[in-house]
């Protein structure tokens, strides 16, 4: 799990101090966490959504918990859901590449599965 930290620009307050950067250390993400986020974006798209805001939703809520897990609870889902503009997407953005990169990673231990998909997608 690589240690990362998310700048902010436009800064949060948690528990009255604001807070301009989110610590991101994915290593602390498992399986409970994997679930919760599930649970989360289950929600959060209790009306019918889209698939786009349906991943949204769900790359953010992976994002959330990984950062309130990084900061030992410090800062909680709760409080990122105040992000503002570009930090809302940044941090789904990390959100995302942290699962395609586990999903990459998977794969290169399923081998063949990659080639049964590209079949599949002609």
């Amino acid at each position: 799990g690589k240690e990362m930290i998310v700048k902010l620009k436009y800064p949060i307050k948690v528990d009255g101090k604001e807070v301009k950067e989110l610590p991101f250390d994915t290593s602390t993400f498992g399986l409970a966490e994997l679930t919760r986020a599930n649970n989360m974006a289950a929600k959060q798209s209790a009306g019918i959504m889209t698939a786009q805001e349906t991943d949204f939703n769900y790359h953010f809520a992976v994002a959330c918990i990984v950062v309130e897990k990084s900061s030992e609870n410090k800062i909680s889902v709760e409080d990122l859901r105040r992000l503002k503009g570009s930090d809302l997407f940044n941090l789904q953005s990390k959100g995302r590449d942290f699962l395609l990169e586990s999903a990459i990673l998977e794969q290169e231990t399923l081998e063949g599965v990659s080639e049964a998909m590209e079949e599949s997608s002609e």
